[in-house]
This record gives C-alpha cells, structure tokens and sequence, in this order.
C-alpha cells in the first residue's frame, strides 16, 4: 500500500541512490545480472535506489550536450551516438513514472508532470527488463517528409513547428519511453558494401544474369536498383566471406576495396555502413527489389511454379546457410542477420540453418499492418512466425510497415489517421513468444496521427503485458 516515506537522516534529506553503489549492492542489487536496458527499483522508507547496467567512459555525456541542443544538431541525435547502455537513467523515468509523470509524444505539450507537493509513493521492488532487445517504430528522428509524398506539405511543416517537435524533443521522448539503446545490422547488404563500385568491371561475373542475357549493372542493364548477385558464384560467396571476416576482425573498409569516397564520415564504424555491418552483427539481405539470377546454376534452384514470395528460397537461404557455416567457427559469438523477404519469404524446408544467423520475418503483404487487420492474414502471418522459427534456435527479427498514407495512397487517405492500439495490444504480445527484435516503418507524415500508435508500441515492446 501507500505508505509517506520518511525522513532517516539527520540532514532532513531523503536519500534517493542511482547506478550501480556499494548501497544497491549491499540491498543485493547486482545490476550484472540485469539484461541491457532493464533495472530494479527499490523503494523503502530508508531510501530509494534505482540501478541499471550503464556504460563506462563519456559516451553519456550526450545526454547533456543534446539538451537544449539545436534540432540541426545531427551529431547528437543520431542512433549511433546512443548507441551505450543507459539502465539506471531507464529506471530513474520509470520511477518518475510511479510518480505520475507520462511523456505522450514529444515537446512540452506532450507532457505530463503532476504538482503534487504531498507526494507518497509505495514501498516496492521492481525489476523490469525488456522483452525485445530492439525496439523501433518509426523514425528516430521526426523531419517534415518530402514534398513528393504529402500533397499539403506547408501543413505538415506547420504542425512540426507548432508541437516543437525537434529532433532533440524526440530524441528524449524515446529516452523517456526506454527506447533500445543498441543497434544491429540488418538492412540490404549489397548495395551498402558497394559491390558495383568494387567489382562491376573486375567481375561482371558476380552479378545476376537478367531475362535479357545482360548483367544487372548500371548501364548496361537499363533496371533500377542495379547490382543485384548470382548466389551461385564462388566468387560471391568468397567476397562475402572475406568482407564479414574483415569487419568482425576490425579491419577498415578500404582494405576490402570499398572506397575512400564511402567512408570518410564513418571512421567510428571503420568505415563500414551501419546498416549494413555494425556492433556484432552483419547483414546478408539481398538488395531490394530482389532480382533472380538467370544463370544455369541459379534457374536450376529457382522455382516458378511456387508462390511468389517463395521462387527463390532455396537460391537465397542456402547460401546465407553456407556464409553462416564458414563464419561460426572464425568468430563464434557474432550473428548474421537476414530477412524472410521478397521472393525468399520462407526457409526452405529441411534445411537448418546455423545458430548464429538471426532470420527476420518481413513476408511479402503480411508485413503491412493494414493487411493484418484481416483475421486470415494474421493467422497466416502467426503461422509463417511459427515456421520460420524452427529454422534455428535464435530468437526472430521483424520488419514490419505502418504506412498508410504514403506515396500514391496519399491522394485518398490524407487526412485518415490509423490508430491501432488495441491490435497492437495482440500482436506484439503475440510476437513476443518468438522474436527479439522489433523495427517497424511508420507513416510520418502527421505526428498527431501517429503519435498513439508509437506511444502504445513502444510500451508493449518493452512490455508486451502492459494494458493498452
């Protein structure tokens, strides 16, 4: 129950203790055993102690250089720089929250601090720790989209000005709400290690075959997105290896041929593009818009006559098998990361896949929320969830699409806002029994539109038992 906590020390001060202290340790709070972004609270009327597991060094010190900062102030919002474990400031919101504080969508209107100068708070124990490791809905950073894709564009300018909604204001509306301070890699991988650049002169030979009997290189194919592979090269296969041996080993990306022009803003990285290597992970995606290779070996473990989103599935997962199996045993405690996507959208049967590749579920139609309000589709889509986690013993990725209104659709919905909380009340709980990692594409052309979706989200996915 509610009790006043009173007042033990001589001085007439409260004591309220953060991080990791030699009185948490001795209240036995061992923030080692905390998972990253968790932490325990413990209220007694002696004292309040609040701890998480939290980076050494000066990394935080981003907190006080973006406060205030100005909303051009990229260096200071972008993911990376948050990329250090911050638990006790995690546990120190949550215990604003006990207090009544709630930070609905950002900027001061979305605020709520109660005056409440009788504050009482219960004696309790709580540790909570998140359910997905990556938690993600929506941009990071709010900016007015671009023209092409708002008719009314000067409104959409106007309401970020008159919410403030900075880049800065949502980047401690994302602290506040606990956010995932970690980042993995796992978007297309291709053209982020620049393989056309590299080798579409030295070795046309990597890259697919089209209908047409031409490669898939810029100028010579007439397509959009060139540089798609043919899986079936040994070349492709070698590269591929001899690239994530390299980033896992440290060594900078020029020494794998990227060139200078591409790196020179990601020294932090050794050069490497985040998205596509970063921390202990890299990705095998494909590159979008996925293009079969026509070749002889490639037609012969491609399927025409399957679904679309499983013609290539046995071209795609074996090779990404193949990489796995010849990074496990050079770099045992790093993961590779690959998407069910496209024409890939399922593992093929039988073949298991090693357990340092996490396999992401981004299936073809079942990965836009709108089509999940379907009861069919979400069984169907629960279903392949359900599948493709038997692939391996690692816990699922998913890629989803909030995207309403954009581009074209833009004409009718304008104006529509969708508000799911409630069906997002069942499928991230739902999602939950088989994935850690959550990264959902949302609608931003409206903050006031979107701003519930993202609020509910983002409690779920650090608890998916949160009541909606």
């Amino acid at each position: 129950g509610k009790a006043p906590l009173q007042d033990s020390q001589a001085n007439g001060r409260f004591p309220i203790i953060l991080g990791d202290s030699p009185e948490a340790r001795q209240a036995g709070i061992h923030v080692a055993s905390l998972a990253r972004d968790g932490y325990r609270i413990r209220i007694t009327p002696e004292q309040i102690l609040i701890a998480g597991r939290d980076a050494p060094g000066e990394d935080g010190e981003v907190l006080f250089k973006a406060f205030g900062a100005s909303s051009s102030a990229g260096a200071l919002i972008s993911d990376l720089a948050w990329d250090f474990e911050r638990g006790t400031l995690h546990g120190v919101y949550r215990f604003l929250e006990e207090c009544g504080c709630r930070w609905f969508l950002p900027g001061r209107l979305g605020e709520i601090v109660p005056a409440n100068p009788g504050l009482t708070l219960r004696a309790c124990d709580i540790q909570e720790e998140p359910a997905f490791a990556l938690r993600v809905f929506g941009r990071t950073a709010w900016h007015a989209p671009s023209s092409e894709h708002v008719p009314i564009y000067d409104r959409v300018q106007a309401e970020l000005d008159a919410l403030g909604m900075t880049g800065v204001e949502n980047r401690f509306w994302l602290l506040r709400n606990r956010a995932s301070s970690e980042w993995f890699a796992f978007n297309h991988r291709p053209p982020r290690t620049y393989w056309e650049a590299r080798f579409g002169t030295s070795h046309p030979e990597y890259f697919a075959v089209l209908a047409s009997g031409q490669r898939d290189l810029a100028g010579a194919s007439g397509q959009r997105h060139t540089g798609h592979l043919c899986y079936s090269a040994e070349g492709v296969f070698r590269e591929t290896v001899a690239d994530v041996d390299a980033f896992f080993s440290g060594r900078h990306a020029q020494e794998r041929g990227i060139p200078e022009r591409f790196t020179r803003n990601l020294q932090h990285n050794n050069g490497w593009q985040p998205a596509a290597c970063y921390g202990d992970t890299v990705s095998l995606l494909p590159h979008d818009g996925f293009r079969g290779c026509h070749c002889p070996d490639c037609l012969a473990k491609t399927n025409p006559d399957a679904p679309a989103w499983q013609i290539h599935s046995n071209l795609v997962w074996p090779f990404i098998a193949r990489v796995a199996a010849e990074i496990e045993p050079r770099h045992p405690d790093k993961l590779l990361i690959c998407l069910a996507y496209s024409s890939y959208s399922r593992v093929p049967e039988g073949l298991a896949l090693p357990d340092n590749v996490i396999v992401g579920v981004c299936p073809r139609v079942l990965n836009k929320t709108y089509n999940l309000l379907d009861p069919a589709a979400y069984g169907e889509l629960m279903s392949l969830v359900r599948e493709l986690h038997k692939a391996n013993a690692m816990p699922l990725l998913y890629w989803f699409h909030h995207l309403y209104r954009l581009r074209l659709r833009q004409a009718t919905y304008y104006g529509v806002p969708m508000l799911l909380p409630h069906f997002f009340g069942r499928l991230i709980p739902d999602l939950a029994l088989y994935g850690r990692l959550f990264f959902c594409e949302m609608d931003h052309d409206s903050i006031l539109f979107e701003h519930l979706n993202r609020y509910v989200v983002m409690r779920l996915l650090f608890d998916p038992e949160s009541d909606v």
